[in-house]
């Protein structure tokens, strides 16, 4: 097999661990982007030091797509330009990997999305975004798998988002875990409200006739760990990170079982998805039901 040549757009964040997991999963990073010289040879050096990483560093995208030879992209930049870059790398005939949201612009995101991922079939290139979350579904079906779903709730507190990013950071993640469950959502009763330290948001689906009431909370955070919740028909999960950074998902209270990192899961699909060996974690079907729902919720509340 292959052994990938991987880009990381914007390493310094979330970008950092996307890199981690790449090389987990036996690829090379070869390159990373920052948004100036210095930056780049800040997080080149950083990568160097923690995970035994050694990266070229760039600033400049186009540059960079000239002179390395990469295999495929994460795109972990602003979220304003994700559609920009999805779209260079595509054209340069690379697999993507985008961060969440994949393409945020008001309440007129699919249109764009929507081309992008035709650009990508045209191409033959795998075009994914990590929303991660789905991944813990093959641990719990077991709970819930044989009832009808008329109850989904899901809570999230991100560490360190400020309030106004919150909603946007959070909303594609919820939005994917309720397409594991229903391939398609049709929104009514869109109901938004806020407090001091929350954003919450609840809508009705109406699937094959069975309803399903639905309630999003978004949470303002300033210490570490991030926290998140939910529960489907009143059966209750939330994620625990321990000793070593293993995270495990505790039931109702009180049983609990060890998950892989999420994020390790989705970085290890794209990278199978590229060697034929299975599909990505999130498809392009979902990611486009995703900015789809998206847009319609942020619709509401702006």
């Amino acid at each position: 097999m292959k052994k990938l040549k991987i880009a990381v757009l914007g390493a310094s964040g979330i970008g950092k661990y996307h890199a981690r997991e790449y090389k987990n999963a036996g690829c090379e990073v070869v390159a990373i982007l920052g948004s100036s010289r210095e930056k780049a040879m800040h997080t080149t050096n950083v990568l160097k030091k923690e995970f035994g990483i050694f990266a070229s560093p760039h600033y400049e995208l186009e540059s960079m797509l000239k002179l390395e030879n990469i295999d495929a992209v994460s795109i972990c930049t602003p979220p304003e330009l994700h559609g920009k870059h999805v779209r260079k790398c595509l054209e340069a005939g690379l697999h993507v990997l985008c961060e969440k949201p994949f393409i945020y612009n008001s309440s007129k995101s699919y249109p764009e999305a929507k081309k992008l991922c035709s650009l990508a079939k045209s191409m033959g290139k795998v075009l994914t975004v990590n929303m991660q979350w789905p991944s813990v579904f093959s641990k719990i079906k077991n709970y819930y798998g044989k009832e009808k779903i008329g109850k989904f709730f899901i809570s999230m507190a991100p560490f360190g988002i400020a309030r106004e990013d919150l909603i946007i950071e959070c909303l594609p993640h919820f939005n994917s875990m309720l397409l594991k469950l229903f391939s398609k959502i049709k929104p009514k009763n869109i109901n938004f409200s806020s407090g001091k330290d929350y954003e919450r948001i609840s809508f009705s689906n109406f699937n094959n006739k069975e309803k399903c009431e639905i309630k999003y909370l978004f949470k303002k955070r300033n210490i570490k760990p991030s926290k998140i919740s939910f529960s489907i028909n009143n059966h209750n999960f939330h994620r625990e990170i321990r000793e070593n950074h293993n995270q495990y998902l505790v039931y109702n209270w009180k049983k609990e079982f060890e998950i892989e990192d999420p994020l390790k899961v989705s970085i290890r699909s794209f990278v199978d998805a590229i060697n034929k060996q299975s599909q990505p974690l999130i498809s392009e079907a979902e990611v486009l039901e995703n900015v789809k729902l998206q847009d319609i919720l942020m619709k509401v509340i702006k």
